[in-house]
């Protein structure tokens, strides 16, 4: 008995790795300057590139940091990067392999060394490696006629079309501006419309500097810009994007007015997200030739749902006694780190870490600086899954605070994919095996619960045309 095959390709479960890099380096400070004591220090761990190798991944970054620091009684502030390098070892993994990398730091410190900084931190690297593997189904016997029962998974699927680097330029104003210590920023999409071929994005440019100004007090700018870019494509579809935030430059325009040029340098992902069906061969049988199938299993994980939400939580701090009581808040960095993802009433539930940096000043004027972490639980409104991919990025952080206590408010965009695991029989082959005794006549049959008219067909050795469900579904007659 020859049977007839198809090989049927599906993304297989993705294999998942993390783990983390340790760094040290000293950083020399910028001429003519001592540092007597650190004010602030901001940093990020930006991935630059991973080579995907048959024995795992090989991935290069960047550490780039900035500092606040006081030369004496001067504020001055610099920015500079430190390369790191890093080796993770997966098994099952080639270089036909498609991975992600996302890395995040667990532990950033920077203290004073005299005429260096020393720089220690812990990046967080995971790893998400999908690849497809495929099967010989069987679809047919060339030689009879076949009964097939057959399950249909409908699946979403992203190709993408067009990537690339976006900048937008904006302005703001800042009255007795005379210079930029420090600035963080980012961009988040809210839309993004597909008409005809054009893709209009809207979004939103998040920026926070801490300002010195002309007396040489210290002032906080904070502000949100609204963007939007077009871009144009050459499929008329329905599209999922995606910006990863590059850089936000803030620079001084001078004039009267105070003018600051923003300038967010970004890349952007668009792709083409299509509906996608796998047509799977779950049972068989002929009333012809007879045969057992033989089955084998396969773990399919496809796209179940994307996930875009921004969820805004409040913390209450208070200091530690020994610290000096706040007049008022100068400026506040924080840095979110998704740490695992967990079901809550049926739902995804992302679990987190904030970590919080504040440089504020006492009832004397003195600057104080005051470091503080803190889990973070959003309920989002997407199905759980086990297997997802979600961070965390900061929109907004707004700090008030007087004597021991701080009020934190923060915005978080929580974004990523959700994908769905689905373990199923199939069948890959037929043996010949003895014809079951053939009877004739009008039988009732009462269905339990998950059989169908194919089910009772193969159960009765007649075509599953010849069997009438009725009742319901809850009784079938058969005809031999």
């Amino acid at each position: 008995m020859e049977g007839i095959y198809k090989n049927v390709r599906f993304s297989a479960p993705s294999k998942c790795a993390f783990s983390q890099a340790a760094i040290e380096a000293d950083i020399p400070v910028i001429d003519g300057h001592v540092v007597d004591r650190i004010l602030l220090s901001t940093g990020r761990a930006d991935i630059i590139k991973h080579n995907v190798t048959d024995s795992g991944i090989e991935i290069e970054g960047k550490i780039a940091f900035n500092i606040v620091a006081i030369d004496g009684k001067e504020v001055f502030s610099f920015n500079s990067t430190a390369q790191f390098s890093h080796s993770i070892d997966m098994e099952g993994v080639s270089k036909d392999v498609k991975a992600s990398v996302k890395a995040d730091l667990s532990l950033f410190e920077i203290t004073s060394a005299g005429d260096t900084l020393a720089l220690k931190c812990v990046i967080d690297i995971a790893v998400r490696a999908s690849s497809y593997s495929s099967v010989d189904m069987l679809t047919g016997v060339k030689s009879c006629e076949v009964e097939l029962k057959q399950l249909t998974l409908k699946q979403k699927k992203r190709v993408l079309i067009e990537k690339r680097s976006i900048t937008i330029h904006d302005e703001v104003v800042m009255s007795d501006l005379k210079a930029i210590l420090l600035s963080e920023g980012n961009l988040n999409i809210s839309m993004a419309v597909n008409n005809s071929g054009t893709v209009t994005v809207s979004g939103i440019i998040n920026i926070s500097a801490l300002i010195k100004k002309l007396d040489s007090s210290l002032s906080r700018l904070t502000q949100s810009l609204p963007f939007s870019t077009e871009v144009e494509i050459s499929a008329n579809c329905e599209i999922y994007t995606d910006l990863i935030t590059d850089c936000v430059k803030l620079r001084p325009m001078g004039g009267e007015f105070g003018l600051i040029s923003v300038e967010a340098i970004g890349t952007l992902f668009i792709y083409a997200q299509e509906d996608d069906e796998l047509k799977l061969t779950l049972d068989a049988y002929s009333i012809f030739e007879p045969f057992s199938v033989k089955c084998i299993g396969i773990k399919s994980c496809y796209l179940a749902s994307s996930i875009n939400e921004n969820v805004t939580i409040r913390e209450n701090i208070n200091l530690p006694d020994g610290m000096n009581d706040i007049y008022g808040i100068v400026y506040s960095s924080l840095r979110p780190v998704v740490t695992a993802c967990s079901e809550d009433e049926q739902h995804l539930t992302v679990h987190g870490i904030a970590f919080l940096t504040c440089l504020y000043t006492d009832e004397n004027g003195g600057l104080n600086t005051y470091s503080d972490e803190f889990p973070f639980t959003v309920a989002t409104n997407e199905p759980y899954n086990q297997d997802s991919d979600i961070s965390a990025s900061l929109c907004r952080v707004i700090l008030t605070g007087a004597m021991k206590n701080i009020e934190v408010k923060y915005t978080l965009n929580i974004s990523g994919e959700i994908f769905k695991e689905e373990s199923i029989l199939v069948v890959s082959g037929v043996d010949p095996c003895d014809p079951p005794e053939k009877k004739h006549g009008v039988s009732m049959y009462f269905l339990s619960p998950g059989e169908d008219a194919f089910y009772v067909g193969k159960r009765f050795n007649v075509k599953r045309n010849d069997v009438l469900v009725c009742d319901e579904g809850n009784r079938a007659i058969v005809i031999r």
